[in-house]
């Protein structure tokens, strides 16, 4: 099983409960999987086949997105995961043998500074939970961005850039470190 094996039962399961499906939905240097959308709710899900740390990283675009997040995996959690998943107030969606369960709900969030996607010309998702390329990710298109707000402001500081570009950063300090230096990357 694939990543995108995950997508169509999870999709025929959303649509059956009166949701919209949408996939690959750009965010701010990452793309969430999927994000469902019935009256005035939004839900993001996150697809992969075993809850990881890294699974937990990506869902933060849902919590900051959509009123709630999942993580779709098609294997039992190991208990820390579970945990975390529970402490951070992310749902769990196992998909195994094209069956669909909830194994833990996910917490009602407020998106960040009411954020809300905008649908409207969007057509719903065939596909979803490809593997990404080389090159595209969070850091990637964070590092882009730097480079070309660096061209007008060739003087700025971490703490310039860290509030007028488009991160998933925690902190001006957590951007410069992770960056700093990066594939060649120095800020003068």
């Amino acid at each position: 099983m694939k990543e995108k094996d995950l997508f169509p039962p999870l999709k025929k399961w959303l649509n059956k409960q009166g949701f919209r499906v949408y996939s690959e939905i750009p965010t701010l240097g990452h793309s969430i999987d999927v994000v469902a959308e019935k009256e005035n709710l939004q839900y993001a899900y996150e697809l992969k086949l075993s809850l990881t740390k890294k699974v937990l990283y990506q869902a933060i675009s849902g919590r900051l997105y959509c009123n709630r997040s999942y993580i779709v995996i098609s294997t039992t959690p190991r208990k820390e995961n579970y945990n975390r998943c529970i402490q951070q107030g992310y749902g769990i969606i196992r998909i195994k043998n094209n069956i669909t369960e909830i194994l833990l709900e996910s917490e009602d969030f407020v998106p960040f500074g009411n954020r809300r996607f905008d649908f409207t010309d969007w057509e719903e998702g065939t596909t979803s939970g490809n593997p990404m390329l080389k090159g595209i990710g969070p850091a990637c298109s964070v590092l882009d961005d730097i480079k070309e707000y660096l061209k007008l402001n060739p003087k700025a500081t971490w703490k310039e850039l860290y509030h007028n570009i488009q991160n998933h950063y925690s902190s001006p300090q957590s951007m410069a470190s992770a960056l700093n230096s990066w594939k060649g990357f120095t800020l003068r």
